[in-house]
Parts: C-alpha cells; structure tokens; sequence
C-alpha cells in the first residue's frame, strides 16, 4: 500500500551519559591495541594535480586538491595541502576521494604540522573540544580549528564531544589511518540543542479525504516537519535546532490531491511560504500560511531500482527546499522496482528520490538516493547497497575484553570505509570509528584508554557513507555524512534526509550484534 505521508515515529533515542564511568583519563595513556591491519598498503600523500591523467604540477585548489576523482596526482602543489608549506605534505603523489575531492598531501617522513576542523551535521564548528592527533593531545579553539605539530604521515585523530540535549550526552570519536594536513572530523552532533514554541495555523487550506497538507521548517541549524490528512493548526515544541540560541527558519506548506486507490500524488494545488525568527525561549512564535489554491506546475520522474535483498523496500519522494527544510511527499511501501511518480515544480526546491530496504532504526537498513531532481527527470537507475555484517564479536558473545579482536564483513556496494560505533546497553556510553580496517581492537579516546565494564552490556554496528577512496577522503572539508545517515544527538538515523547536504549518494547501517564484557 502506498501512503501519501508519512507519520512521525518517535524513534527510541539513545542517550549517552558522562563517560566518566567508561572513558578514565590518563596522562596520554598508549593507543590500546589497535592492529595495523590494512587490507591494502596505506594511501600515499600529495594533493592532485588538477588534470585527469596527473599533472606535472600540483593542483591550486588548496585543501580540496585534484578536482576529478580519476586523479592521480601529480607533485605537491603550494597551497596548504600541498608542498613544503606548515600544512603541506611532502609526497609527490595523491589519490582523489570518490566525490571529485583529492585527498591532501600525506607526507613521506613524520614532523610536519596537521592544521584542522572539527564539525558537526549541520557543518557548524564544534569549539573548545579535547582531542588527540597523531598521540599529541590538544583542544580546539573557538572556531572548532586545531594545530598540531610534528604529526607522522600517517596517524589517527579522536576526540569527545560533550553536549547537552534532552540529556547531557558524551561521544568519543575515533578517525584511523588518516595521512592528510587538513582534515576536516566531523560528528554527529556537538553543540547544545534548542527549542521554540510554535503555533501555526493555516488559510485556505481547504482540504477533504484525498487531500493532504504538509507543514515543514528548515535554516542553517535544523529542521521540521508535520503531515496530516486534516491538518488545520497545531501548536508544537518539536521544531529544535543545535548551536545558536536564536535561528532563522523558512516555514512552508503545500497542499496536494492524492488518488484514493494507491495514495499516490494526483496534483498539487496550493503552496505558501514565510521566513521566521525563532529564539530558545517560552514564548510562543505564530506562523500563518496561506495555502490557496493555485496552478502549481508539475510532472513525472521514473525509472528502475536494482534490489539487495528486496527487504522491507519501499520508495520515498521528498521535496527539498534551499532553505534547508525537507517534506515527504510519498511513501510508497508497494515499492514497484520500476517507478513513476508526480512531483511539483515550485521555486527554491528541488526532488529528491529515495530507493530503501529494511529500517534505519533496527538495522539491516540500506538506502540510495538521487537528488536536485525536477519533473521530466524519468531515467534514473539507482542500486541499494547491501549493509555491511558485524562478525566478531558475535551476537551475544560473552568475557570480550578491551584488546579482544573485532571484524566485520562489507556489504555489497558499501565496501568502505565504515563508521563502527559501539554504544553501552547499561550506561550509553559510545564511541564512533572511522577506519578502511576490518579488523581492528578498541581504540584510546583523547588521551584516555576506553574500557569496557565488567558484566556490561554492549551493541556494535557498522555504518557506511557513500563510496570513499579512504578515511582521507572522508576528512574533507565538508565532512562524510550522507544526509540520511544524521542522527541528531543518538546513534540512530531516522531514514529521512536532512542538513546542508543535498547530494547522490547512499547510506548503510547493519543490524546490532550484543556482547558483555569480561
């Protein structure tokens, strides 16, 4: 059955407490056990040049290096990603990332200085943070940058990020094997969380049995959205954005005909917009849109899904406006392989199509995407990735210790690298690992050894982002992210698009495996 909209499910969120119990601080005690376990050499340095076949000379595009992703690189160019220069490696040769992003010079012999960033989701500097890089243990200032001296071609970066949600919430995070000067760590979530009170009523906004009208709000720092078969007005607090107390936000609201038989978009009749200024605070924020009727263009987009595992499929259209807010259009849970659907022609926005199997927040979840789609866009041919497989420790494994061996299996079209994250059943504690590895042991957090508790529980899982050539490459300078894969402040995506991102792309996320600790 397909479904015009979909319901807000709260998803079972999963917090994290002060890791005071499981992070103990120690004077840069040594890195625990963590195998150099490459499947394949480690990537050599050098920003690319700027031809496809490598240049003679290095690229001029500073930290983003080659601008094709068949570059190979040529000598070291001179801005900060290249050369001899304090941020530059000294290679000669670079490899570009799978988005057209050369990775930054890596360096032959150790010494030569790291300058970066650290970010979240919504591409905000995460400031004043403790982190490690390459076994020196420093903090980033205001605007979320570190420097770091004397730093070995290859090294690992982590770092705890420490917030406050609907609880105080801690993560640590790990990047493995990193050889770039400039990386770019990005986190799921850093920086404090926000909420207004709204209330939004609506005009003209005539509506029946197969209509539809559908509520969202996007900015820089979050988004919202509501969808109702008889929504007329609502007052509510869900709308909350990370970073500053006060934010800019675009309010929308489209109303839409659907054929009662499939639920599927027949034609959309009226659209209106309005710009507000919401502020952490107990006051109420009115929003009224008008949703009149009106012509309102539109037309189809088309074309074939190849399966994984023909799971739980289902394919979503969601409209995606410059402002950063998102609306789901439909659901279709019949999920035909071959597809055509109605989409609507409205300014600052665009499509996006979604091809999914499984569910994001059990696991198992696999999710392809196009976007900056319009009507008329009827070719797309689009493949799910298979999740990747958590293997050892296995499902209810029992004495793991903190140097107990760990490997996964990737899946098809998702074969790195991955986002490991391992959260406590007991306390939610967590740490995220960025590595190529598939085998590898549990890692030290900014300068303290990560301990498992005696007796506790745990749930290990396994992300991927995309298709990187490397962990370098998902330094760059916007981060990995795929816009499905942001979970706010928790360790489970909602399966739905949001952030700054607004790209092709796929997400992953298996199924948990359980152990307890030694």
């Amino acid at each position: 059955m397909a479904h015009a909209v979909k319901s807000r499910a709260g998803s079972r969120l999963v917090r994290i407490a002060p890791l005071a119990s499981l992070l103990t601080i120690a004077a840069c005690s040594g890195v625990l056990g963590i195998e150099d376990l490459h499947e394949e050499p480690p990537p050599s340095g050098g920003s690319g040049g700027s031809a496809t076949s490598g240049g003679s000379t290095g690229g001029d595009l500073g930290p983003s290096g080659g601008n094709t992703t068949t570059n190979n690189g040529g000598n070291a160019g001179s801005t900060a990603t290249g050369g001899s220069t304090a941020t530059g490696g000294s290679s000669t040769l670079g490899n570009a990332g799978d988005t057209g992003i050369g990775e930054a010079g890596a360096g032959t012999v150790g010494g030569s200085t790291v300058t970066g960033h650290v970010i979240d989701f919504w591409g905000h500097k995460v400031p004043e943070i403790p982190i490690e890089v390459g076994g020196t243990l420093t903090t980033t200032d205001s605007q979320g940058q570190f420097v770091v001296e004397n730093v070995p071609a290859q090294y690992d970066a982590s770092l705890m990020v420490h917030f406050t949600g609907n609880t105080t919430e801690s993560y640590g995070w790990v990047y493995q094997g990193l050889t770039r000067r400039d990386p770019t760590l990005q986190v799921y979530a850093g920086l404090d969380r926000h909420e207004a009170n709204i209330d939004v009523t609506f005009a003209n906004e005539v509506q029946s049995d197969t209509r539809t009208l559908t509520f969202a709000m996007g900015g820089p720092d979050g988004s919202f959205e509501d969808a109702e078969e008889d929504l007329t007005s609502f007052e509510t607090s869900d709308d909350y954005w990370r970073g500053p107390t006060t934010t800019q936000e675009t309010a929308h609201a489209l109303l839409w005909q659907f054929d009662a038989a499939t639920s599927l978009p027949t034609s959309y009749i009226g659209y209106g917009s309005e710009v507000v200024s919401l502020a952490d605070t107990t006051a109420h924020t009115a929003i009224n849109l008008d949703v009149k009727a009106t012509t309102i263009a539109s037309g189809n987009i088309g074309g074939n899904v190849t399966v994984a595992t023909n799971s739980d499929r289902a394919n979503n259209v969601y409209l995606r406006f410059s402002s950063g807010a998102k609306m789901l259009l439909l659901n279709d849970t019949t999920a035909p392989n071959a597809f055509s659907y109605l989409v609507p022609t409205i300014a600052n926005s665009t499509v996006t199509f979604a091809a999914i199997e499984g569910d994001p927040f059990t696991g198992n979840f696999g999710v392809v995407h196009r976007d900056g789609l319009a009507a008329g866009n009827t070719t797309l041919n689009v493949t799910i990735p298979a999740p990747s497989k958590p293997v050892i420790p296995a499902d209810g494994a029992s004495g793991v210790a903190v140097n107990s061996p760990f490997s996964l299996l990737p899946g098809n079209g998702a074969t790195g690298p991955f986002v490991v994250q391992m959260i406590s059943e007991d306390t939610y504690d967590g740490i995220f690992i960025v590595t190529a590895n598939k085998q590898f042991t549990l890692p030290e957090v900014a300068g303290s050894t990560y301990g498992l508790q005696s007796g506790g529980h745990y749930d290990w899982r396994v992300e991927t982002h995309g298709s990187f050539a490397s962990v370098d490459a998902m330094a760059g300078p916007t981060g990995f992210m795929d816009e499905f894969g942001g979970a706010d402040s928790n360790v489970e995506p909602d399966g739905e698009p949001k952030g700054p991102h607004n790209a092709d792309g796929s997400y992953t996320i298996s199924y948990s495996n359980r152990f307890t600790a030694q």
